[in-house]
């Protein structure tokens, strides 16, 4: 089963500060202070003279359009994030969704949340997943493709839609199928995820055009509730709205009464932030001292990447 990165979880902080007055996304604040920190920077200052000089480093992983923020914007985020939200993204998505009042809600998540404790744990919380499918389950996701590609589609299954802007025209067609008992027969593959409550599957499909190129993609999704494919459409796409370029997303759609706190925070994240270093500087596999290892991660760019891209415990 695929195993999340440190940088995966920072996705399920919810940003408080308002959208429109936002220059630097909050992914971006947090990669710049996790990494400054780990090769040695040892306040804001010193993070954002680090980060000036790594730009380059830094958009290996994310884009970075405005550059590098300030240290007082990088103190002012690190003090308004909810300390104990701060902490807890680090545990297992099950956990974390315990947090949250779900009632009534669609939960969305990427597909590295496509499993079955996770899927469980939100319909226990009485809400209905979304779940992006893609090589995560291999068969399972080409058996959905092989469906997709050989049934034809029944009336009321298909909706279509079409967007464009600055030369580019995007059709996009959502598909659904009620039809998901051969999901659960008994040819089934061994050790295949028995998703609870699996209501449907969905396709959207989005050919590109732009400046006489184009390009077509298929996105695949397991669902809880048997939605129209107009819905489907609506759901997916909010889903979209708030994807970043890290690999999970946990989206609550249609519900927005999610507590928030709003206090100064900065010392008590920063503790978090140099807790999980440490703990990331353990799992390195190098036999060389943490003393050793930490100055290496300032020295060495590659060697930092590996870092923060290995798997999270």
């Amino acid at each position: 089963m695929m195993r999340s990165t440190l940088l995966d979880h920072f996705s399920a902080l919810e940003d408080s500060r308002q959208a429109w007055k936002v220059v630097y996304p909050l992914s971006e604040i947090l990669l710049i202070v996790l990494c400054g920190t780990m090769a040695g920077a040892e306040d804001f200052a010193d993070i954002e003279r680090w980060a000036i000089h790594k730009l380059a480093f830094l958009r290996r992983f994310l884009p970075f359009v405005r550059g590098v923020p300030s240290h007082d914007t990088l103190n002012d985020v690190m003090n308004a994030l909810p300390a104990k939200l701060f902490s807890e993204c680090f545990v297992a998505i099950p956990l974390l969704l315990a947090r949250f009042e779900l009632e009534g809600a669609l939960v969305t998540i990427d597909a590295i949340g496509c499993q079955k404790d996770i899927a469980e744990a939100i319909r226990a919380r009485g809400a209905d997943f979304l779940l992006a499918l893609k090589d995560n389950w291999p068969t399972l996701a080409e058996d959905v493709r092989l469906f997709f590609e050989r049934e034809p589609a029944k009336p009321g299954e298909v909706f279509a839609s079409t967007d464009g802007d600055h030369g580019r025209i995007e059709l996009r067609r959502c598909r659904v199928s009620h039809d998901v008992a051969w999901l659960s027969t008994n040819r089934r593959f061994p050790g295949e995820p028995r998703f609870p409550a699996l209501a449907m599957i969905g396709m959207i499909e989005a050919e590109v055009e732009r400046e006489g190129k184009s390009s077509l993609s298929r996105r695949y999704y397991l669902f809880s509730a048997p939605l129209s494919p107009e819905k489907f459409a609506a759901a997916a796409r909010a889903h979209w709205g708030v994807e970043n370029r890290l690999h999970w997303v946990l989206d609550v759609v249609f519900h927005d009464d999610l507590m928030r706190l709003r206090t100064a925070n900065g010392p008590a994240n920063m503790a978090v932030v140099k807790h999980m270093i440490l703990n990331l500087i353990k799992e390195i596999p190098d036999k060389a001292s943490l003393k050793t290892r930490r100055k290496t991660l300032g020295w060495d760019d590659q060697y930092l990447a590996n870092a923060i891209s290995q798997p999270w415990k």
